[in-house]
């Protein structure tokens, strides 16, 4: 199998939030996996997600919330769960480093074990 992918992904257990200019976070999930480019999410089946255009997301990171702004770039249906691919549209530079230093802190073995992979 061909990997499209430009970075690598990282298995991860964190919470998600999604919002909206009135209600900022108004639905959360878990975060399943995540690079520098996108993550991959969890949500309760019987959640409703709109899918068109970019939108504002909450990375929930240990001590910090982060907002990025992210595209909804495909979606599964599970009988007990739905899991989307977000991928990243933008995120302020400050915010990078965050997932970066989140990366290397709590994912420092994975990251060495796979550079010597590549």
């Amino acid at each position: 199998m061909n990997e499209k992918r430009s970075f690598l992904r990282y298995k991860v257990s964190l919470p998600f939030g999604f919002g909206l200019e009135d209600n900022p976070i108004s639905l959360r999930g878990t975060i399943k996996d995540i690079s520098m480019k996108g993550i991959r999410v969890v949500i309760g089946k019987s959640l409703k997600f709109l899918q068109e255009g970019q939108k504002f997301f909450y990375l929930l990171l240990p001590n910090k919330s982060l907002k990025v702004c992210g595209e909804v770039i495909w979606q599964k249906n599970y009988e007990d769960r739905r899991e989307m691919g977000i991928r990243f549209m933008h995120i302020p530079e400050g915010h990078k480093e965050d997932i970066y230093n989140y990366i290397f802190k709590y994912h420092q073995q994975e990251l060495a074990q796979r550079w010597w992979q590549m």
